[in-house]
């Protein structure tokens, strides 16, 4: 992948695996292609200190949680949720994901990329269809036990 010229640089070589080479360019674009190879450990210093710097900048997800129990405050194990972008008049914008949960506790919990307005809409066999509306402003919201009643 990199050859040491007679000057004492290293050389990305752009005859072996042209793809990865690429992507590897792409990734580091502001890094010059040649190296000094004096220089290479501090290179490699910099990048692996911009990369960590780079995990403690992102935003982390935010998470909606909540649990669902039928009329008798049993847990429901089965649902599906869907959840919908959504704007102040509680409408469904675009539809961002759809999970069934399996879980004994009747519990859920769903990552949103960033801060907004959504819409829940919860269906369960043999009980009435649930939709929920939130604001997500911190990092995790979590509603209140979710009563579901049956249809018969």
């Amino acid at each position: 992948m990199y050859s040491v010229t007679q000057r004492g640089y290293f050389c990305i070589d752009r005859h072996s695996n042209r793809e990865a080479t690429i992507a590897v360019l792409r990734f580091i674009s502001w890094i010059p292609v040649c190296y000094r190879a004096t220089q290479w450990k501090n290179m490699l210093k910099l990048l692996l200190l911009s990369c960590s710097l780079y995990g403690l900048f992102t935003t982390p997800p935010y998470r909606i949680t909540g649990r669902l129990v039928d009329h008798q405050y049993n847990p429901v194990g089965y649902f599906i949720i869907e959840t919908y972008a959504s704007n102040k008049e509680r409408e469904p914008l675009a539809l961002l994901g759809r999970d069934t949960v399996r879980n004994s506790n009747g519990e859920f919990k769903i990552q949103v990329v960033k801060k907004g307005s959504y819409l829940l809409r919860i269906a369960v066999p043999d009980y009435t269809d649930y939709s929920l509306f939130t604001t997500v402003q911190d990092s995790s919201y979590s509603f209140p036990e979710i009563h579901l009643q049956p249809t018969k």
